[in-house]
Formats: structure tokens, sequence, C-alpha cells
């Protein structure tokens, strides 16, 4: 039982089994026992007194006697050699302890020949009026009073494991809520917030979960605002170099082309840090015709007649504008730097969501590594040694999260895929 429920539920049930078993011990120590025990003395005494009775009288009288006993069947006498018959019965506990009664009042502690017949009916073999006889002192269920209590406690056992179980679902119910919140958290969504009712100690979890997604929040802020405003300082000198290189004249023309490469190499870095910095949250979220959207950025992404776009006309989405064309710039960045040509981009509607899809003949990577290939920094083999930050994916992979998505890879029609899925709404 891994479960902390079957772990309660188990605790009740034997907590509750121990306290009923307890109950029955008391119950036929305190009351049971002692009832059997009075019985058996005045059983005993009244048969003391039969057989007395029946010593002074003549045989005819003690036979008339004992069919008048028979006849109102609450004490059957049978002569001693006509036993009962024998039934499959053994006695039970409370029979037990009034036939070991009975032995010590009538036969002076010397144990007693008994037999049980098919009604359930309990005979012992007496010595009354100088004869041998089969008397029966007990009526057809003297065990029913154990077994109503059993039955009792067995009744009041399944109630309060099912009042047990129905507590520990309702005690369970916040827990699982919490359990799911948190495994639904998205340290990219600001202002998420978990439950805090229910219990006080699962709402103490909660809380304090609430507290760490707070300081992870603060973190995150300060993380990307040191990141932005270094990368900011870093363009205003990067943009004096762009220009006292443009102001060179008769130096290398080999060597000017080199610098300017690497700096235009800087400045596209420090592009990325930004976006990367940025929360696309605080973009507000308009309502846009996708089409014009996917043209324009298949038009900037320099891939030229080698890219196919295939967009279904009159797609309306809400999203962020400046969000959406840099997820959507950062596919088709990757498949120029990393994959082949023809490469493909389309857009449809599936399973109630739009799926824009960039697609291209290169080896691509195992889609299973794509979440980890998402992460800030994290760079495939294919990849290491480029130009690269390490923050495409991982600008996509926040793209999509701002706007309730995800980022997901596939291989098909002999193509690798980047597929971006975004909720209509």
């Amino acid at each position: 039982m891994r479960r902390l429920l079957d772990r309660n539920i188990a605790t009740l049930v034997a907590v509750v089994l121990l306290g009923q078993v307890m109950a029955a011990g008391l119950l036929y120590q305190l009351v049971l026992r002692p009832q059997s025990q009075r019985l058996a003395a005045v059983t005993a005494e009244m048969t003391d007194t039969i057989g007395r009775s029946m010593a002074s009288m003549s045989p005819a009288d003690r036979r008339a006697l004992v069919a008048r006993f028979n006849d109102d069947d609450a004490v059957l006498i049978r002569v001693g050699d006509q036993p009962p018959e024998a039934g499959l019965g053994r006695p039970g506990l409370i029979e037990r302890d009034f036939i070991a009664a009975i032995s010590n009042r009538l036969n002076h502690g010397k144990p007693v020949e008994w037999r049980k017949d098919g009604e359930g009916r309990l005979w012992v073999r007496l010595w009354l009026g100088g004869e041998d006889w089969w008397v029966s002192l007990t009526p057809r269920r003297l065990g029913a009073p154990l077994k109503s209590v059993a039955l009792a406690l067995g009744s009041a056992l399944v109630a309060a494991i099912a009042g047990g179980i129905v507590l520990q679902h309702f005690i369970d119910k916040p827990l699982r809520r919490l359990v799911g919140a948190v495994d639904a958290y998205d340290p990219d969504r600001a202002g998420q917030r978990i439950d805090e009712s229910g219990p006080e100690e699962i709402a103490a979890v909660a809380g304090a979960f609430n507290r760490l997604s707070d300081r992870i929040a603060v973190q995150e802020a300060e993380r990307a605002l040191m990141l932005g405003a270094v990368s900011h300082d870093l363009r205003t000198p990067l943009t004096r170099l762009r220009l006292s290189l443009a102001m060179l004249h008769g130096a290398d023309a080999e060597m000017l082309e080199s610098a300017g490469r690497q700096v235009d190499r800087i400045e596209a870095m420090l592009g990325q840090f930004l976006d990367f910095a940025r929360s696309f949250e605080t973009e507000p979220v308009t309502r846009l015709a996708l089409a014009p959207v996917v043209e324009r950025v298949a038009e900037e992404s320099g891939l030229g007649a080698g890219l196919l776009v295939d967009c279904v006309p009159d797609l309306v989405l809400e999203a962020r504008p400046a969000a959406l064309e840099r997820a959507i710039g950062n596919l088709l960045a990757n498949a120029r730097r990393y994959g082949q040509a023809p490469y493909r981009l389309e857009v449809r509607e599936q399973d109630g969501a739009l799926e824009i899809a960039v697609g291209d003949s290169g080896a691509g990577f195992d889609p299973a590594q794509g979440e980890a290939l998402s992460r800030p920094f994290a760079r495939s083999d294919a990849a290491r040694g480029g130009d690269g930050t390490g923050l495409g994916l991982a600008i996509v992979q926040r793209v999509a999260a701002a706007h309730g998505g995800r980022l997901a890879f596939a291989r098909r029609d002999g193509l690798f895929w980047a597929l971006l899925r975004l909720p209509r709404a």
C-alpha cells in the first residue's frame, strides 16, 4: 500500500476491528459469562429439586412428570438408554461455560456426558431420582445471544469502516487537488496560485508552495531584468563599433568584412537575449488574421523560393502578435541554420486548435529530446560550435506557454517538423 489513502483506510480498519474485538471480549467477560453462570445455577437448583421430587414418586408418577415436562417443550427428559441423536455441532462458548457450571453443581466437579442434537439443543446426562436420564435444559438456540452480539458488532464495524472511508475521501480530495495544481504549475505563467482551502495541514503546504513560487517569480524577474539591462547596455558600444568600422578607409577589405560579420553575430545574440528576457505575457492579446502574419515572417526569413507556405485562409487567432512572429521566425531560422531544403511552413486547424508546423529535410534530432532541447541554452550535437545561443527553441517554448499552447517535434512524410500548437482563444 503505497498510497496514503490505502494506508489510512487499512489503519482505520485495523483500529476499528481491534476495538470491536476488545468490546466483544469485555461484553463476554462482564455480561454474557456471568449471565450464563447465573442461568446454570438456577438450572442446577431446579434440576436438583426435580431429582429429589422424582425420588419420592412411584415409577408411574415419575413417567407422568417426565411426559408433562416434554409436552411443555421447555425441559426435555429422556431415559438414559435412549440418548438423543447426535448432531454435527459442538458446544459454543456460552454452552461450554454452562456445561462446566452444571458439572460443578450437580456432579461435584466431575465431567458430565453431553450431546448436541440436530436442532441445536444441548443434552446433559444426569442422575435424577435414582435413575439415569438425558436432560435438555437449554432452548434450541442458546448460542443466539452470542450470534446477535457478533452480528451487532459486525454491523458496527461495517458502518464505522464505511464512514471512515467517506471521511478519508473528504480529506483526500483537497490533497489530490493540491497534487493536480502542483503538477499543472508552469513557471512561465506568472500569477498562478494554488487554492489554499481545505484542512489546515494541506492549506499550509499549499501556502508554502505559493510562497515558493512567488520567490521563484521574483528571482526570474530579477534575472530577466539583469539580462535585459546587460544586453541593452552592450548594444550602445556595439553600435559605436559598427560606426567606427564603417568610417575606416583604406583598411583591409577582408578584415573589415570579418569584423562586420562578428558585429552582426553579436547583435543577433544580444537580440535573442533580449527576446528571452522579455516577458511575452505583458504584450496584450489581440484578435488577428493569421495569414498576413505568416506571409510576413516567411518573407523576412531569407529562405526565398526554397520555402513552401501552406496556410488556410481566413484563420483568426487571439494571440500576442510580436510574440507569435518571433516564435515562427525562430523556427524558420532553426530550419535554415540546421536543416536542408525544401522547407515548409504549414498552418492548419487540428482538434479545435491551430498548429503552426515548420519542416525541413535535415536530420533534425530525436523528437523525444524536444523537451530537453527547449530549455534555455540547451543545444543539440549538430548545433554545437555554431553561431546560435541555445535560446531559439526556449523562446518558442516561452511563447507557447504564454498562449496556453505547447511545442512538439515529429518526423513524418520524410521531413523533420517543429509543431507549435496554440488554442484558438
